[in-house]
């Protein structure tokens, strides 16, 4: 388990000292600290589904490799490749 203390740790936590003393200052903090926190969180879960989704190209494109390489063809006409798909390849010869 991993325990982190961070800016909205500390803001929280300042919110509770700076209440007593001013309602707004208190309520500012706060409010910063959810934000703050809501913010680190979807960055977080997009970077996670972004490396999923990449994995998973990846994993599709070994795939087609290898089938690519399994694939018996008739005497004569074999001609092994590789093929590796570049999701940004617009199809112009290089």
């Amino acid at each position: 388990m991993n325990i982190t203390i961070g800016f909205p740790e500390v803001a929280l936590i300042t919110s509770v000292f700076f209440y007593q003393q001013s309602w707004w200052a208190g309520v500012i903090l706060a409010s910063i600290a959810v934000i703050g926190r809501a913010v680190d969180y979807s960055i977080k879960h997009s970077e996670e589904s972004e490396r999923k989704k990449q994995l998973k190209e990846a994993s599709d494109a070994l795939k087609q490799s290898i089938e690519s390489l399994s694939n018996t063809q008739k005497k004569g006409n074999f001609k092994p490749t590789l093929v590796f798909t570049d999701p940004k390849y617009d199809g112009t010869p290089q």
